[in-house]
C-alpha cells in the first residue's frame, strides 16, 4: 500500500497517475502546485492520529507503542530508528489509547457495514488520464463505497455538508465510484462518508451523498483533469487570478459611501 503514495503525479513527474487530493490542490492554483509544492511536508499531530485510527479500524498492525516519553536520549532514538527500519510506525501510548477507543466505537456502530475489503487501490483511465484512488471500504455486497474521515468535532449536519464541499469530498466520491466501476466492470453508484470524532465518546455520523452531490463532484474532478491536461500540454500554470483583469467597486462600497 505504501507504494501507492510514491507513484502519483507531482510537479517533477507529470506522467504519474492523478489522485483526487492532487487534483484538488492543483485546481486551487496550478501555479502554486507546480512551483510551490512541498513533497516533504510532515504530517500534523491530527493527521498522525487520523492515520492511526484508520489503521486500527481496518486491523492493520504496523504500529508500535514507544516505551519512551520522548526521543531526546541516544538510547530512545536508536530504538525508534530500529523500529522504523523494521517497518513499524512509532506512536505514543496516548495516541494508541485514543485510537483504540475510536476503533472500538467504529466496530460497534450499527451503521458501519459488515463484510468489506479495506483500503482497496484502484487504477483506471478517466477522461484520457491515468488516475488512482484508495477506497477505504468496499462492501462485499451492494452498490455503495465508503470513506472514513476523522474530525475533532461533529458540530451539525450543515457543518458536515460544508466540510464535504470545502474539502472536495464530493469529488472523491464521484472519482472513486468511476474508478472502481471502470477497473472492475461494476455499476456501483452510492457513496457514504463515515465521520468520526477523535476524542471521547467518539461520536460517529454516516453521511450518504445523493446523486446530485455526486454528479457535482463528477463535474468538478473531470474539469480539473481537463485543466491539468491543458496546463501540461501548453506548459502554462496560471495562478488563482489567471489573467490581467479589470474590476469595479463592490456593491458594499456604494452601500457604505455615506458612513
Amino acid at each position: 500500500m505504501k507504494d501507492y503514495y510514491k507513484i502519483g503525479a507531482t510537479p517533477h513527474n507529470l506522467d504519474g497517475p492523478l489522485s483526487k487530493s492532487m487534483l484538488w490542490r492543483f485546481n486551487e492554483s496550478p501555479y502554486k502546485w507546480k512551483y510551490g509544492y512541498d513533497e516533504d511536508s510532515s504530517p500534523t499531530p491530527a493527521m498522525r492520529l487520523g492515520t492511526l485510527i484508520h489503521a486500527l479500524c481496518f486491523d492493520e498492525n504496523d504500529y508500535v507503542v514507544s516505551p519512551y516519553p520522548d526521543f531526546r536520549t541516544k538510547e530512545s532514538r536508536e530504538w525508534r530508528d530500529e523500529q522504523e527500519k523494521l517497518g513499524f510506525t512509532v506512536v505514543s501510548e496516548k495516541e494508541m489509547i485514543t485510537a483504540q477507543g475510536a476503533s472500538d466505537a467504529f466496530n460497534r456502530n450499527p451503521f458501519v457495514p459488515n463484510g468489506f475489503d479495506t483500503e482497496v487501490e484502484v487504477y483506471a483511465e478517466l477522461c484520457g488520464s491515468h488516475c488512482k484512488g484508495m477506497i477505504d471500504m468496499v462492501p462485499h455486497e451492494g452498490n455503495r463505497l465508503y470513506d472514513l474521515k476523522t474530525t475533532a468535532s461533529i458540530k451539525s449536519l450543515r457543518n458536515l455538508e460544508s466540510i464535504i464541499f470545502d474539502r472536495g469530498y464530493h469529488w472523491q466520491a464521484a472519482m472513486y465510484i468511476d474508478l472502481y466501476n471502470s477497473a472492475y466492470g461494476t455499476e456501483r453508484n452510492e457513496f457514504s462518508i463515515i465521520f468520526m470524532e477523535t476524542s471521547l465518546p467518539y461520536e460517529i455520523a454516516v453521511v450518504t451523498l445523493d446523486s446530485a452531490f455526486i454528479e457535482l463532484g463528477r463535474i468538478g474532478y473531470q474539469s480539473a483533469i481537463k485543466r491539468f491536461q491543458r496546463c501540461v500540454e501548453s506548459n502554462t500554470w496560471p495562478g488563482i487570478v489567471p489573467t490581467e483583469v479589470k474590476i469595479s467597486p463592490p456593491k458594499w462600497a456604494f452601500e457604505n459611501k455615506n458612513n
